[in-house]
């Protein structure tokens, strides 16, 4: 964060605070279809999130990266 300029910064909060609904979202959607409900809804729920979370992971590190070098 503290490699990017103040109005990259914002974009990134902005971004992530929309894909955080996304996220919600998404893993919602991955439970219903893959658990009929109960606790496997929520367990379903949970490893689609932790998912998402680690693809996310990938694609911030990848933008670490590219600020890096263009310092």
């Amino acid at each position: 964060m503290q490699a990017l300029p103040p109005e990259d910064q914002k974009a990134l909060k902005d971004a992530e605070r929309a894909w955080i609904v996304w996220r919600d979202q998404e893993a919602n959607l991955a439970a219903r279809l893959d658990a009929a409900g109960g606790s496997a809804r929520r367990v379903a729920f949970l490893e689609a999130s932790i998912a998402l979370v680690q693809e996310r992971e990938k694609v911030l590190e990848g933008y670490q990266e590219k600020a890096g070098s263009a310092r």
